[in-house]
């Protein structure tokens, strides 16, 4: 066996291994849900933001 064919098999072996691990843990990152306090504080936060937008901001008078 040919050094260099054992050394590019060795190499793209070692690469496969480290998407395999990649994917893996993409995968376990795509699985994990938000706690439910955490949802519901998310969309509270954005309807503050949606009815803040809605209302026209206060100008206060120039002391000068």
């Amino acid at each position: 066996m040919c050094l260099d064919a054992y050394l590019v098999s060795t190499i793209v072996e070692q690469r496969l291994d480290e998407a395999r691990a990649e994917a893996e843990r993409q995968r376990l990152i795509a699985e994990l849900k938000m706690p439910f306090n955490v949802t519901v504080g998310h969309a509270l936060i954005r309807l503050g933001h949606r009815l803040a937008n809605g209302v026209p901001a206060r100008v206060q008078p120039s002391l000068g």
